[in-house]
């Protein structure tokens, strides 16, 4: 029996799929009979089932043999009715009507109807045949609890009880002898609707190696940002999110000290019928440019020093050479970039003042700075600092620049080692110390009493160049505090 789909009306939702016909077929047979056919359940697991499309199509043959003395073509009228039913139950739906009907009047067989009578038959004889007839109906159950018992996992099957039905009669003038024969069968096709679950794979990869990076946290969000759900990439640096319905996501990837993003660290997504692979994100450790500022003359090197760090012309990052004048800029992506020193006065560069580094997947060292005094510079060593002694008010904050700070009696040219470690007591208020040694006190959030005579006193060491000074200098700070 063909398999018809023509007539079935329907829509689908932009994000819908339908599933290919699951058919289940009664096989053309003498009536009357009960039987059953099967089809399959929707899996489950392939999303949310939206509704059940039912097509049947049934088909048959229907005969009627008439032998009559008084049949002539002038005709007695005889009224021929066959109907020819069967029967399904579908559930969710219930018991439905598929008919084949003949309603015929005064029908003369034709020469080879009458050359294939049956012995019965007499020389006059009428004959009726209807062949191949088919009801077409379609159903659609979008009803959740209607739904249900069509919904199971692969392979399982629903059964279709099917009964039939079949009536022949003849009505007529005059006396007959008839007999007839119904056969009939049906074919029922389901179709489902459904959206799909669907999935979104990527990976995390090392871009420096072109392997994956193991335990990075990816999360899924939905339109709103809210979080769905969470993964860590696997020993593959590989990543799924299954289940989903179709629709608009972000998955956005961890921030992980000492690496870099190549890409944006979030992406769109958007799910329609198909699993969406490839939203990959692509990684790279984080590196390092060092070096050393040295004096040319002696090999020593030279600390306090300041060296910028620059990518497209631009100042980045800036440090400060330390001991053995060494000097480090971390945390840095592959890429092109450029370390500068800052030169001081009556010194001299030996070399360029200027380095270009190339990052590619490895750290940059010894991009290292020569200089030497000029004739004007007299660096003596040891380098002893001179303490100073200023007055204060224990209400107003007190400014000091370079001209009057804490290197103003020392050496030309000399620095402030490490400004920034330099505190006082809470209890006094606070002491912001600058490499030129300026600095700034303010007694107005101190925690103790302040009173006039008070000395507050704090501790630093500098570099004259050449060499860090031999102890540390001693600033104070007298306190005034009128009534």
């Amino acid at each position: 029996m063909a398999v018809v789909l023509t007539g079935l009306l329907f829509s689908l939702s932009a994000s819908a799929i339908l599933t290919d016909p699951s058919c289940g077929i009664v096989p053309v047979q003498k009536l009357n009979y009960a039987t059953s056919t099967q089809v399959d359940k929707f899996d489950s697991t392939l999303g949310e089932l939206k509704s059940v499309i039912i097509n049947g199509e049934a088909c048959g043959n229907i005969s009627r043999d008439i032998s009559s003395e008084d049949l002539s073509p002038d005709g007695v009228d005889y009224r021929v009715i066959c109907i020819g039913q069967i029967i399904p139950n579908l559930p969710g739906q219930g018991e439905e009507i598929f008919q084949l009907k003949i309603d015929e009047t005064n029908h003369l067989a034709t020469d080879d109807e009458l050359n294939s009578l049956p012995d019965w038959a007499g020389d006059d004889f009428w004959a009726l045949y209807l062949n191949d007839c088919t009801d077409i109906q379609t159903y659609t159950i979008t009803d959740p609890v209607k739904m249900a018992p069509y919904i199971g996992f692969s392979g399982e099957k629903i059964q279709i009880p099917v009964r039939t039905y079949s009536s022949n009669t003849v009505e007529g003038s005059n006396e007959y002898f008839s007999r007839g024969q119904t056969f009939m069968g049906i074919t029922i096709c389901v179709q489902y609707e459904y959206e799909p679950r669907l999935c979104i794979n990527g990976s995390k990869i090392n871009d420096c190696t072109g392997k994956g990076i193991e335990g990075w946290l990816i999360t899924l969000k939905d339109s709103t940002g809210a979080v769905i759900a969470q993964k860590s990439t696997d020993t593959s640096g590989s990543y799924s999110f299954c289940g989903l319905a179709p629709g608009d996501y972000l998955v956005c990837e961890e921030d992980r000290p000492g690496w870099a993003h190549l890409d944006e660290p979030c992406r769109s997504v958007t799910l329609v019928d198909e699993n969406v692979d490839g939203v990959d994100f692509l990684n790279v450790p984080l590196f390092s440019i060092s070096g050393h500022k040295y004096h040319a003359k002696t090999g020593e090197g030279l600390s306090g020093w300041t060296i910028n760090l620059l990518k497209d012309g631009k100042v980045i990052k800036t440090t400060t050479t330390g001991t053995g004048g060494y000097y480090e800029f971390k945390d840095l992506a592959p890429g092109d970039y450029e370390v500068c020193e800052v030169m001081k006065p009556d010194w001299k560069a030996v070399g360029p003042t200027c380095i270009p580094v190339t990052l590619d997947c490895a750290n940059s060292e010894n991009n290292d700075f020569e200089n030497e005094p000029t004739g004007n510079l007299v660096c003596v060593c040891p380098f002893f600092l001179k303490n100073e002694l200023y007055i204060g008010s224990c209400k107003e904050v007190k400014v000091v620049d370079a001209s009057k700070g804490i290197l103003a009696n020392d050496q030309p040219g000399s620095v402030v080692l490490n400004p920034e470690s330099i505190t006082i007591d809470p209890k006094y208020g606070t002491i912001e110390v600058h490499e030129d040694g300026s600095f700034v006190y303010d007694p107005t959030g101190a925690t103790g009493k302040l009173y006039s005579g008070l000395y507050v006193v704090f501790k630093y060491t500098a570099n004259n160049g050449l060499c860090d000074s031999q102890y540390p200098g001693t600033a104070k700070i007298q306190l005034y505090c009128p009534k």
